[in-house]
């Protein structure tokens, strides 16, 4: 599994091993441009795991974006994703971080 985080930038691995280990299933990240993307199944849970493992590492200055993508009206078929941003992912990365609170 170490190989799997190697690939993620700096600035957000450290994050997405915590959030990961907290049960929430990262998809996507960018330490550049200060975002994690999560795959949703139960917003209202992962919305309260995701403030608490940020809150617990010292990370207060975030954004959580949640968006519904659907094939049509009837809702057939959707897929939900959790934005989170954050300054402190971008800085992270700018300063060649692997982590920092806050």
């Amino acid at each position: 599994m170490d190989d799997f985080y190697a690939q993620i930038e700096l600035g957000v691995r450290d994050w997405v091993r915590r959030l990961r280990d907290a049960g929430i299933n990262t998809e996507c990240s960018c330490g550049h441009e200060g975002y994690i993307q999560c795959q949703s199944l139960d917003f209202p849970t992962e919305f309260q795991q995701i403030k608490d493992v940020l809150h617990e590492n010292g990370l207060w200055d975030y954004e959580i974006h949640f968006t519904r993508y659907s094939n049509g009206p009837d809702y057939i078929s959707w897929h939900e994703t959790i934005d989170i941003r954050s300054k402190a992912f971008r800085a992270n990365w700018e300063a060649g971080e692997e982590r920092s609170e806050g």
